[in-house]
C-alpha cells in the first residue's frame, strides 16, 4: 500500500521497500533544505550512519504532539532493524487516524492485531492523543482540588487569627 497522507513530493515508503529492506528514505522539509538546499533531491543519495540511501520522497510540514517531522529522515523499519539495530522487534509505532472519531476504532484494531500476532504475553502499551488528554485533565482536576484544599486551610487559619485579634481587642476595652 502507498501512504500519501504527508508526502509533498515523490512517494512515501511502500510495502516493497519494507519487504526487500531497501535503502530508500523520505526527507523532512528542514532536512532537505539543510542537505540539498534548492537543488533537486529526488533520486539522489544521502549518507545515513555511513550508508547510502536514495531519496524517494519529501514529507509535507507536519507537527504532532509538538514533534516536528521536518528535521527527520525516514527509512523502512526493516532496513533500520537489519543495518542499525540488529534485532527483529519494533520499539515504537506511530499511527494516525483520519479523524478524531476514528481513534477508538483504530486503537481497538491495533490492539486486536497485536494480541493476534503476539498473544497475551506480549508487552506493549497503546497511547492515544485522547488518553493523553484524559490524563492531563485528570492532573488538572487533582491540582484544582489541592489548590482548593490549601485555600480552605488558609482561610480557616486566617479566620482563627482574625477572630483571636478581635477577641483580644474586645477584652482590652472591657
Amino acid at each position: 500500500a502507498v501512504y500519501n497522507w504527508a508526502v509533498a513530493e515523490g512517494r512515501f515508503l511502500i510495502d516493497r521497500d519494507l519487504e526487500q529492506r531497501r535503502r530508500v528514505c523520505v526527507l523532512g522539509q528542514e532536512a532537505r533544505d539543510e542537505i540539498f538546499g534548492d537543488r533537486p533531491f529526488l533520486g539522489r543519495e544521502i549518507k545515513v550512519n555511513g550508508q547510502r540511501y536514495t531519496v524517494v520522497g519529501l514529507m509535507s510540514e507536519r507537527k504532532l504532539f509538538d514533534q516536528d517531522f521536518g528535521n527527520q529522515v525516514l527509512i523502512p523499519v526493516t532496513t533500520a532493524q537489519r543495518r542499525f539495530f540488529g534485532n527483529q522487534y519494533i520499539g515504537a509505532l506511530i499511527a494516525h487516524a483520519h479523524s478524531g472519531q476514528d481513534v477508538p476504532a483504530v486503537t481497538a484494531a491495533i490492539e486486536k492485531t497485536l494480541r493476534k500476532r503476539h498473544g497475551h504475553q506480549a508487552q506493549y502499551q497503546i497511547i492515544s492523543g485522547r488518553s493523553i488528554l484524559e490524563q492531563v485533565e485528570q492532573t488538572i482536576l487533582i491540582m484544582k482540588m489541592a489548590t482548593g484544599g490549601i485555600a480552605a486551610i488558609s482561610l480557616l487559619v486566617g479566620g482563627i487569627g482574625i477572630m483571636n485579634i478581635m477577641l483580644v481587642s474586645v477584652t482590652e476595652r472591657t
